[in-house]
């Protein structure tokens, strides 16, 4: 006899997946010269569901489950961010 497929509930929740570009922030621990300075920024790209945004930062998360859980949540300083764009 087949086994039935079990069937995943759905997220059904209002929040929205979005890609942000944004500068991050560096820092290097070795000793360097000052002409061998990296000066170009940290462009980033990062992909996730928006959960909240404040006064102060975004705040998106990577994975959303049935029962109402998030998973990876990440603050994005507004400040930091270039664009977001919605991602259908």
């Amino acid at each position: 006899m087949p086994r039935k497929k079990k069937k995943i509930p759905l997220y059904e929740r209002k929040e929205k997946l979005v890609e942000v570009f944004w500068i991050d922030a560096q820092a290097e621990e070795n000793w360097e010269y000052l002409e061998d300075l990296d000066k170009t920024a940290m462009y980033i790209k990062t992909v996730g569901y928006q959960i909240d945004k404040t006064e102060i930062d975004l705040i998106i998360c990577r994975s959303l489950s049935s029962d109402k859980g998030l998973e990876g949540r990440f603050h994005i300083p507004l400040k930091c961010i270039q664009k977001i764009r919605k991602i259908k």
